[in-house]
């Protein structure tokens, strides 16, 4: 049975190449957030706008194991720092395994305008190599915006692949995602978000998360997304400026999934 679903998965990954997969625990934890933030470098290939407010070198390593598949594993390194009146970041994450695999390579910048508005941009080469058929490589743009509406409450935008890439001798389009949410934090200590997701030709998805600081150093967060159906969950530890991430996401059919990451800021 295992087999079975390692090479259903494999198979439609043939067809779906270069779907979206969360990095940060934090993200994955808050109901698989693109717009929740916690500083880290692993944020901005979601949240190009998140890198706006870099005002440290920072970089960050990451390890999943969707659903408990080693076949499936998804690792990779990011790095964040300020430039000047911007801030830059780039990053490599690779997934999958000797039979399919998928690497990404991404560099992104972005600005706060003002107090309210950010806005950022994030551009990626990407490679996908199939056992015995070769590998075949495109590159994708992909942008968001932040608008402060009040102190408390901030509206975001992204959209995935603009630049509607296509890669293979059959010219597959890589997905197209839009996504836009409402982030709320009532206080230093709470954070709330929702989002819709949408693919511009599957159905939409809903996401809702919340994260709580109980107390310094630790972090706790939980959500849920529709389309299938899943529950996450996660927390933060810092240590010194340095922190380590974890999150778990159940599945309807398949095992949950887990991510790690440690994340390294120089002072």
């Amino acid at each position: 049975m295992r087999i079975i679903i390692i090479i259903s998965l494999l198979t439609a990954l043939l067809f779906s190449a270069f779907e979206r997969i969360s990095q940060s625990p934090i993200q994955v934890a808050t109901g698989f957030s693109s717009f929740f933030e916690d500083g880290s470098p692993l944020e901005f290939l979601s949240h190009p706008a998140s890198l706006s407010k870099t005002n440290q070198i920072s970089t960050a390593l990451f390890y999943s194991s969707p659903f408990q598949l080693k076949q499936l594993n998804h690792y990779g390194a990011y790095l964040s720092s300020p430039f000047k009146t911007f801030a830059i970041g780039t990053g490599f994450a690779t997934f999958g395994n000797t039979l399919y695999r998928e690497s990404i390579a991404s560099v992104a910048v972005a600005k706060e305008f003002g107090h309210h508005f950010r806005f950022g941009l994030v551009a990626s080469a990407m490679e996908v190599s199939i056992k015995n058929y070769g590998s075949t490589r495109t590159a994708g743009i992909s942008t968001s915006i932040d608008y402060h509406l009040i102190e408390t409450i901030r509206w975001s935008l992204a959209y995935h692949n603009l630049n509607a890439p296509r890669i293979g001798k059959s010219g597959e389009l890589l997905p197209q995602v839009v996504i836009t949410g409402i982030t709320y934090s009532p206080s230093r200590s709470i954070t709330a978000v929702i989002e819709v997701e949408k693919d511009l030709e599957f159905d939409s998805r809903y996401k809702f998360g919340v994260h709580w600081r109980p107390f310094f150093p630790l972090c706790i967060a939980s959500g849920f997304v529709n389309h299938p159906v899943q529950v996450t969950g996660g927390f933060t530890f810092e240590i010194k400026g340095q922190k380590i991430s974890y999150a778990i996401a159940t599945h309807p059919d398949l095992s949950v999934s887990q991510v790690f990451a440690l994340r390294i800021s120089l002072p």
